[in-house]
């Protein structure tokens, strides 16, 4: 069987992407990095299923902090505008409130050593049946970071994070009590 030029070089990318890839997952000394919540507000709001219907939810107004505890920088992939990708919870009920984004790209941010940085963000929790009973729970943000130094283009970070199987740097936060 004789290949064409165009799948001997769709072969050369998907190998090129995988390599890249796998190595970001490369074992490397994990970062001292913190990851701090704090609660700001807490509040009801509705959300709008459909065009008739809304539910009552439970909304968290949150600050998240990044605390580089290291004594040297540490450099990450993050989105530009979308950074919420690089985080997830402990409990699918739980979600982010995304914002409309205009420009949205992998950029690298870094923190120097004892550095932190923060980040606003809305939680939701979708789930009525919870709220309606008072269940609460001890939520967790676990933040996906994606080294630097292992992954060193654009185009892995986006491959990362499309299978997080292949991501295990997750640093995760202290617990906040929600319902």
């Amino acid at each position: 069987m004789i290949l064409s030029k165009e799948k001997i070089v769709r072969y050369i990318i998907i190998l090129i992407t995988f390599i890249s890839a796998v190595s970001c997952m490369s074992n490397t000394p994990r970062p001292d990095l913190r990851v701090r919540i704090r609660l700001d507000r807490q509040f009801d709001s509705l959300y709008r299923e459909d065009k008739n219907n809304f539910t009552k939810i439970r909304t968290y107004d949150i600050r998240i902090f990044l605390i580089n505890q290291n004594n040297r920088p540490i450099s990450y992939w993050i989105m530009s505008c979308d950074w919420q990708r690089n985080f997830e919870t402990n409990n699918s009920t739980y979600s982010f409130m995304l914002e409309e984004c205009n420009k949205n790209s992998p950029v690298v941010r870094t923190l120097n050593a004892g550095d932190s940085i923060s980040y606003s963000a809305t939680v939701v929790n979708r789930n009525g049946y919870a709220y309606q009973n008072k269940d609460t729970f001890d939520l967790r943000l676990g933040f996906i970071f994606v080294d630097r130094q292992k992954c060193k283009s654009p185009d892995s970070y986006l491959h990362i994070m499309k299978d997080r199987s292949m991501q295990n740097e997750i640093q995760w936060s202290n617990s906040l009590r929600v319902f």
